[in-house]
C-alpha cells in the first residue's frame, strides 16, 4: 500500500499533466472557435456571391469587364483592377484616338519581348470591348 500511497503523494508529474491539459483545453477552444467561424463565413460568403451575380446582371457593363478579366488572367500582364483602369482610359478617349491605339498596340504583337505582346493581347481585348459598346465593329 506505501508505493501506492507515495505514487498519488508524488507531485513530479503534475505540472506536466497540468500542461498537457491546458494545452488540449486551448486547442479545443481553437478549434471550435474555427469551426463557429467557419459555417459563419460560408453563408456570408454565399450571401456575396449572390449579391455580386445580382450586381452583374443590374450592371451589363460590370459583367462585360469581370469577363473580359477572365480571358486577360491567362496573359502575363495586367491585373484585373488594371484592365478595369484601361478600360477607364480607352473609353474617356474619341474614336480616333483609340483607332491610334489599335495600330500601335497591333504593331506591338510582334514584338519580340511576350510581355509586350500579351500586353498588346489585352489591350486589343478592351479596345474591342470598347468598340463593342460604341456599336462599332473596331476602331
Amino acid at each position: 500500500m506505501k508505493p501506492t500511497v507515495d505514487f498519488a503523494r508524488d507531485e513530479h508529474g503534475a505540472v506536466t499533466v497540468d500542461w498537457v491539459v491546458l494545452t488540449a483545453a486551448i486547442a479545443t477552444l481553437g478549434l471550435a472557435s474555427v469551426w463557429t467561424v467557419s459555417d459563419g463565413s460560408l453563408s456570408l460568403s454565399d450571401e456575396l456571391s449572390v449579391e455580386i451575380v445580382s450586381a452583374a446582371d443590374a450592371l451589363d457593363l460590370d459583367l462585360r469587364i469581370l469577363t473580359l478579366d477572365y480571358v486577360t488572367t491567362n496573359a502575363v500582364s495586367y491585373r484585373p483592377n488594371q484592365i478595369q483602369n484601361r478600360y477607364n482610359r480607352f473609353s474617356g478617349r474619341s474614336n480616333a484616338q483609340n483607332a491610334n491605339a489599335v495600330r500601335h498596340w497591333t504593331r506591338q504583337l510582334e514584338n519580340d519581348d511576350p510581355a509586350v505582346v500579351a500586353r498588346a493581347q489585352d489591350n486589343l481585348q478592351v479596345l474591342a470591348l470598347v468598340a463593342q459598346e460604341r456599336g462599332l465593329e473596331t476602331f
